[in-house]
């Protein structure tokens, strides 16, 4: 049995046993004060009735003189109505005594004590219920006593059946109650045994052989279960990924590395002449440079995967931000006779960081660049439908994409026909989902390849 199953079932088992002993305690207390105030009432009744009887007829009362102490109790009160005690909780003796407490008459005959005493004594209210109902002359005088007593003893012994009876009904719920937490147990740490079956039988190096078994509990650990399911799925997702883009990263790092240290070891054997040092030369310095922006590129990439300060502490304009990444790019623009126009609604500020802005930018431009005959847009509005969020469109006269690529445009060192480190666009998509944003790329009509970009902002012209 496992240890959630052991704490379950002495969890269920002590709720029990404690609702069913204080239920218990509670009905045998109730019981007990009811069964002694029923014995009282009965025994007042009782008084009562036998004095109103004599009370009828007081000439009866001055023959009790002549009775025996001991005689049958029906040879002097003939009408039932005298004897209900016979029915009652426990046994009821009668004492009929005159005013001085002489006793006339007593059906008790278990006893050769002096019952004069025993009356009065503090036995009798100790071990005995006891009522007393007095008898009146025709002017209201007491003449006499009636006392009804009964043993307390007797009430005992019913108090001792009930608590027989209660502990009875506590060992059957006891053991009904072992049953059920055994049931209850099953039913929920069979789901958990499941769960962890498959958390240990899962290995993210061997996904495609993986078998996920299906809890079919209706709760939340079936819940639990599939959201378990769907991050194994997401996990070897990832990890296919990272590979990925290990292998990439190593590929793309490789090879200028490559190339840089053959023509390096070229110019160093003497093997390239002296007309031809200048441009091997060049050639290392741009695969340098080509090298420089992948290893920036993947460490921006690293660090944007764990950066968690996303929000800026103030509000920034977009239309300057562009504005600005326009201006640094102006002399190699004109020098490929290339206008950036800046269509950015002027009132849209968003509290997104700066740096991470600069970069999306930034890369989108460069980007555009490669591929526009004379003009590059970037456009911002508030979209329409929901004030809360910007869209935004950079797109060139180009060419545009190729159709079969558009489904790639953002994979990680995918490259087109003029790219350079594949990880560009890549950037891009990853920094504006941190934002919550979503990215597209497209063919504008009339027009080259466009990204577009819906991204949640802040504006000044918002309430």
């Amino acid at each position: 049995m496992s240890r959630i199953g052991k704490k379950i079932i002495w969890s269920y088992l002590i709720i029990v046993m404690l609702t069913v002993l204080i239920s218990m305690s509670i009905i045998r207390a109730d019981f007990e004060k009811n069964l002694n105030e029923r014995i009282r009432r009965d025994l007042a009744s009782d008084a009562m009735n036998i004095s109103a009887q004599i009370e009828e007829d007081r000439v009866f009362f001055q023959n009790l003189y002549n009775y025996d102490i001991e005689a049958d109790v029906r040879d002097l009160f003939p009408s039932d109505a005298a004897f209900k005690y016979s029915v009652r909780f426990a046994s009821t003796n009668i004492f009929i005594t005159n005013k001085d407490k002489i006793i006339l008459y007593t059906s008790w005959k278990d006893d050769d004590r002096n019952l004069i005493d025993f009356i009065k004594s503090e036995e009798i209210r100790s071990e005995y219920f006891m009522a007393e109902s007095s008898i009146r002359d025709n002017n209201g005088q007491v003449i006499g006593y009636v006392l009804t007593i009964a043993k307390k003893e007797d009430v005992s012994a019913i108090n001792a059946m009930v608590r027989e009876a209660s502990m009875l009904g506590m060992a059957m719920s006891i053991i009904v109650a072992v049953f059920l937490a055994f049931v209850f147990e099953n039913n929920i740490t069979g789901p958990i045994k499941k769960l962890r079956k498959n958390v240990q039988n899962f290995k993210i190096d061997e996904a495609d052989t993986n078998e996920w078994e299906t809890i079919n509990s209706k709760d939340e650990i079936a819940d639990l279960n599939r959201d378990f399911q769907l991050m194994t799925k997401d996990l070897i997702k990832y990890d296919r990924q990272q590979m990925e883009f290990f292998q990439n990263s190593s590929h793309e790092l490789k090879t200028p590395l490559m190339s840089i240290r053959s023509y390096a070891e070229a110019i160093k054997d003497g093997i390239v002449g002296e007309e031809k040092i200048d441009d091997f030369l060049d050639i290392i310095i741009d695969e340098s440079n080509k090298l420089a922006e992948t290893v920036n590129s993947i460490m921006y990439m690293t660090k944007l995967d764990g950066d968690n300060t996303a929000k800026s502490s103030s509000q920034i304009s977009l239309y300057e931000i562009v504005e600005e990444i326009i201006t640094r790019f102006s002399q190699m623009a004109s020098e490929s006779n290339i206008e950036i126009i800046n269509g950015v609604d002027k009132e849209i500020t968003t509290n997104i960081s700066e740096d991470h802005l600069f970069r999306v930018f930034s890369n989108l431009i460069l980007n555009a660049m490669r591929y526009a005959k004379g003009h590059i847009y970037v456009e911002g509005q508030i979209q329409s439908t929901r004030p809360e969020h910007v869209v935004i469109e950079v797109y060139d006269d180009g060419e545009g994409f190729e159709p079969e690529d558009i489904p790639r445009v953002f994979d990680r060192f995918f490259k087109g026909n003029k790219g350079i480190s594949g990880l560009g666009l890549s950037i891009v998509k990853s920094t504006i989902h941190t934002y919550g944003g979503e990215v597209l790329a497209y063919n504008k009509e009339g027009m080259g390849a466009c990204i577009k970009i819906i991204l949640p902002i802040k504006s000044s012209n918002l309430s």
